[in-house]
């Protein structure tokens, strides 16, 4: 629920998930983390991805700092991981922020981003070629252009050494 309602991607997760973390408050989960192997795992090797993170809004200021190097000291002291990389997106404003200030590195940028954008939803441009039975309905909708695909920003990919 707390990406659903948090993250401006909701649940759609996509991909495996190595590490599912949450934060709590007494027996109330008020934030979670979603770590899985990168996309492009020959060009990261030894590391994984950060690929949601979200908190409600009524946290006080700094808890998303503050879960991230909870985050961070885990997986260096549970697993043989030696980076974290995560992206910032920028076609929503993301400057990565949170990164800079944990002490991630800047390493790169994507290519401009595409999106879908279909019935009030966005859609990775990868849901095109999936074999889902939304896909189907989405490729249709592209065809006869109730769904739109639009040029975003680059993302800013940062990188954290654990090793």
């Amino acid at each position: 629920h707390i990406f659903e309602q948090h993250h401006y991607k909701g649940g759609h997760m996509g991909g495996g998930i190595s590490y599912n973390l949450a934060l709590m408050d007494g027996n109330k989960i008020v934030g979670g983390v979603v770590v899985g192997l990168p996309r492009h795992e020959k060009k990261y090797p030894d590391s994984v991805e950060l690929r949601r993170m979200a908190c409600l809004e009524e946290m006080p200021k700094n808890t998303e700092s503050y879960f991230l190097s909870k985050v961070l000291w885990y997986l260096k002291k549970n697993t043989n991981i030696k980076t974290v990389i995560s992206y910032s997106d920028l076609s929503v404003g993301h400057k990565g922020t949170i990164y800079k200030a944990a002490n991630f590195k800047e390493v790169g940028r994507t290519s401009p981003s595409l999106h879908v954008f279909w019935k009030g939803v966005r859609y990775h441009p990868r849901s095109l070629t999936i074999d889902r039975p939304y896909s189907y309905a989405l490729r249709e909708a592209v065809k006869t252009g109730e769904a739109i695909i639009e040029k975003g920003e680059p993302k800013i990919i940062y990188a954290y050494k654990l090793a």
